[in-house]
C-alpha cells in the first residue's frame, strides 16, 4: 500500500487467503501455518469447524481497504481451481501454491459443496460499500391491471425490473479425463418483470425473450414472493410461491409451512399470451393490506425442489442466484 503523495492509496489489494505465513513469509497453501480463510491479523487461525464458510480473512482484508479508502480495491482471487502441485516450491517440500483445501483455496466463484455461494455474497456486499449503489426505483402510481392478454395497461408501470438475456444457453462441453458435461434444462430465458397494485390486488407480469413453453411443462414459471423480507420465514425467505403446482384455468397460490412444505391458500387469474404473462393476486390472500414491501423471484425449470443453489445452474431465474427484486410502495 503505497502513499500516493496526496494523502491517501491508489490502489489496495483483497484477498480470501494467502499463501503466506508470519515465519516463512512467501509460502505453499500447504504449508505449516499458512494464512486460510479462516486466519485473521487480530485473531490468529480460527480452527471452529466449518470456519472456513464465514470468510474472516476476506472481511478482514475488505474492512481495512476501506478504511484506508483507495482510489481502487483489486480482489485477488475468482476461481482458481487447479491445485498445481511442486516438488519443491519457496522452499516447501510436495508444495500446492494456491489451492491446496477448503480452508487453503483463494476461490470465490460459486460451487457446489465446499464453501458454496457465500464469498460470492459476501464480496457483493463489500463491493457495494465501496462502490456504493444507485437509489432504488420509485413504485409509479397505483393502477388497475385487466387480466386479459392485452398487456397494454402495464405500459408505464415502474420499475422495470430487468435480466440479462441469453442465460437459458444450453451447456454441451468436455471436461477434464473424459469428462462430459451436458445441462440442456434451459428454456424460457425471463427478461423483465413488473408489479402493479391497486386498493384491492397486486399483480405481476413477466417477460420472455421468446413464447412461453405451455403451462404443462414440468416446473414451470414459478413466482416466489417473500412479503416480509426475513429470511427465517418461509423457504428461504419465500413466504409464498405461485405455479409451484402447474396451472390450469387459474394459477394455485401457496404459502410455505416453514421450508419447502406448501400449503395452498387460493386460486389467482393469470394469463399467458406470446412471450408474456399476467396474474392477480388479491391482497387479502397475501396479508398486504396497506404498504408494501417484498421481494420476489421468477424461476422456470427447478430441478432439485427445496435447494436454493438450484438457481445457480438449472433452468432461469430472475434475478441470478440468491438475489431477488425488491417492490415497495406506500399504499
Amino acid at each position: 500500500y503505497v502513499d500516493n503523495g496526496y494523502g491517501g492509496y491508489e490502489q489496495v489489494t483483497v484477498g480470501v487467503a494467502q499463501n503466506w505465513s508470519s515465519a516463512r513469509g512467501l509460502t505453499a497453501m500447504n504449508a505449516p501455518n499458512a494464512f486460510g480463510r479462516s486466519y485473521t491479523n487480530a485473531s490468529g487461525q480460527n480452527n471452529q469447524p466449518d470456519a472456513e464458510l464465514y470468510g474472516y480473512n476476506f472481511q478482514e482484508q475488505w474492512d481495512r481497504a476501506i478504511a484506508l479508502n483507495p482510489e481502487f480495491i483489486f480482489i485477488t482471487g475468482w476461481n482458481e481451481w487447479i491445485a498445481g502441485r511442486y516438488e519443491l516450491w519457496q522452499q516447501q517440500p510436495n508444495a500446492f501454491p494456491d489451492e491446496f483445501s477448503t480452508e487453503r483455496s483463494r476461490d470465490i466463484e460459486p460451487m457446489k459443496g465446499g464453501h458454496g455461494d457465500n464469498y460470492y455474497y459476501q464480496m457483493v456486499k463489500n463491493i457495494r460499500r465501496f462502490k456504493g449503489v444507485k437509489p432504488e426505483a420509485i413504485a409509479s402510481v397505483a393502477k388497475t391491471i385487466q387480466i386479459d392478454g392485452q398487456f397494454d395497461d402495464w405500459s408505464g408501470v415502474l420499475p422495470e425490473f430487468r435480466s440479462h438475456k441469453g442465460s437459458t444457453i444450453h451447456r454441451d462441453s468436455p471436461g477434464w479425463q473424459g469428462c462430459y458435461y451436458t445441462n440442456e434444462t434451459g428454456r424460457n430465458d425471463i427478461v423483465l418483470s413488473k408489479v402493479a397494485r391497486d386498493a384491492s390486488n397486486i399483480y405481476f407480469y413477466v417477460e420472455t425473450a421468446d413464447a412461453i413453453t405451455a403451462v404443462t411443462d414440468k416446473n414451470w414459471m414459478r413466482l416466489f414472493i417473500d412479503i416480509d423480507r426475513k429470511k427465517n420465514t418461509g423457504w428461504e425467505g419465500y413466504d409464498f410461491v405461485i405455479n409451484r403446482l402447474n396451472p390450469g384455468n387459474t394459477a394455485t397460490l401457496e404459502k410455505s409451512d416453514s421450508g419447502w412444505n406448501w400449503n395452498k391458500v387460493g386460486d389467482v387469474e393469470y394469463v399467458v399470451k406470446g412471450n408474456k404473462m399476467e396474474l392477480k393476486v388479491p391482497r387479502t390472500l397475501l396479508g398486504i393490506p396497506n404498504a408494501i414491501d417484498l421481494e420476489f423471484k421468477w424461476s422456470d425449470n427447478m430441478q432439485e425442489e427445496g435447494n436454493i443453489m438450484d438457481f445457480l445452474v438449472n433452468g432461469d431465474v430472475a434475478p441470478a442466484g440468491r438475489f431477488n427484486y425488491h417492490f415497495f410502495a406506500s399504499n
